[in-house]
């Protein structure tokens, strides 16, 4: 009888402990904004200043990245119908930019910055669609306030299909020039030191590295190392037609 009371004050906090976790994992989606707040005259805000970069992959179209100033990413995996954070292992306040990769869209890249310099800041790796993300590069004097470029970006026809996954991308960064990755974004080495603050664009098949700025556009047919001047016009953005690369 002794050993039953001592078990008793045990029974109880398991009891209580099991029917707070049913409870907490009844979870209830809420909105940034509700059609009551916009009513009362309230308006601005909702997790974000601007919308500072949004991308969709070219798979199967139903994943999305959409990536805000101060408010971290939003991801949507059904073609935009509906959208939820995607920050787990992300730690920059905004985001700068997006790559999917084009043969595989579990994977993307994703440009962490904000108004002030961090050490959180760089490029960052999901391999689950922005269900969690890993810091892949770290870059901690780069900002991104307003940073509104395209400037990282995966190469369609590095492709290894042993892998599962695009193999080469590359990252012009404002603060360091650009950047390549030989092994699907989880590893980066510095490849020039002169195209940091540039449009980027790549060539899907033959990987030729296009960057553009206010003094041109350039083209490098040897992984970014070197590039040549195309155009002496000033390039404000630019875009390559998958169906028309050339």
């Amino acid at each position: 009888m002794k050993q039953l009371n001592q078990l008793k004050p045990l029974l109880i906090f398991s009891i209580i402990v099991l029917n707070f976790s049913l409870f907490a994992q009844n979870w209830e989606a809420v909105p940034l904004v509700s059609e009551k707040i916009v009513n009362n005259g309230f308006s601005g805000g909702e997790g974000c200043q601007v919308v500072q970069a949004i991308e969709i992959d070219h798979t199967d179209g139903t994943f999305l990245l959409m990536g805000t100033d101060v408010g971290g990413i939003y991801r949507s995996t059904n073609g935009g119908k509906n959208w939820s954070p995607s920050n787990i292992g992300y730690h920059p306040r905004g985001n700068a930019g997006f790559a999917i990769d084009p043969k595989n869209n579990q994977r993307a890249l994703a440009v962490g910055g904000n108004s002030i310099e961090n050490q959180s800041h760089g490029l960052y790796l999901t391999t689950n669609q922005g269900a969690s993300w890993k810091q892949v590069l770290p870059i901690s004097n780069y900002k991104g306030y307003r940073d509104f470029k395209d400037k990282v970006e995966f190469v369609k026809g590095s492709y290894d299909t042993a892998l599962g996954y695009s193999k080469i991308a590359y990252w012009s960064c404002p603060s360091g020039g650009i950047y390549q990755s030989e092994n699907g974004g989880e590893t980066w080495k510095k490849v020039n030191s002169n195209y940091g603050n540039c449009n980027l664009k790549v060539h899907p098949d033959s990987g030729y590295v296009y960057v553009s700025n206010s003094s041109g556009f350039f083209k490098s047919n040897n992984g970014g190392v070197t590039f040549t001047q195309k155009s002496t016009l000033a390039i404000r953005d630019m875009e390559v037609v998958l169906t028309a690369p050339n």
